[in-house]
């Protein structure tokens, strides 16, 4: 999984690497899942490539409620597996019932404790403390979509359509965000 991000219609977008296989024959096989409110191609290299998921899904939503995020996640031979993080304070098995209360089968593997210290985007004061929710998502979504590189994997529009806004509102977003990453970085130790 290269990353997830929360739409404001509570929508999830989902990025996930597909490799050895076809991106474009995955999203059509995926195409009819009634889980899936949206499936698109990324970007395709033949054999691998990035497919973004769009899903209302109450598991992402239980996760969240919780405190709880999606680190991870996998597909192979028609199994899915999550690896999900909780804080200390979360109580395990209350958090595996109320999965199993909307996502139904699902299954505890394993579970192991680790000492994490807070790191990158989520450090107080760091770059990103600066943006609105909205700055941050439109960042990050245009980000995992591929809209930074060059060639563009992904249109402005391509990329508002699936937040569900308009492409000036995006550009919007966007040059917001630059514009504060951008002064906090250049002023950095000024």
């Amino acid at each position: 999984m290269e990353g997830a991000v929360a739409t404001r219609s509570g929508d999830w977008l989902l990025y996930v690497n597909v490799r050895n296989a076809s991106p474009t024959a995955l999203c059509e096989a995926a195409a009819d899942l009634d889980s899936l409110d949206g499936v698109r191609v990324v970007r395709d290299d033949t054999d691998d490539g990035l497919v973004e998921y769009r899903f209302d899904e109450p598991c992402s939503g239980t996760l969240a409620g919780m405190g709880a995020r999606l680190r991870a996640a996998s597909a192979a031979h028609g199994v899915g597996r999550f690896v999900v993080e909780a804080p200390s304070s979360v109580d395990v098995r209350s958090l595996v019932g109320r999965v199993r209360g909307v996502c139904p089968g699902s299954d505890l593997v394993a579970k192991r404790e680790r000492d994490r210290s807070v790191a990158g985007p989520t450090v107080p004061g760091g770059p990103l403390d600066g943006l609105t929710d909205r700055q941050h998502q439109a960042v990050e979504t245009a980000y995992r979509a591929g809209y930074f590189e060059w060639p563009r994997e992904n249109t402005a529009q391509e990329v508002a359509e699936s937040m569900g806004i308009s492409s000036p509102t995006l550009h919007r977003h966007l040059r917001k965000a630059q514009n504060e990453l951008l002064t906090e970085f250049l002023n950095e130790g000024t």
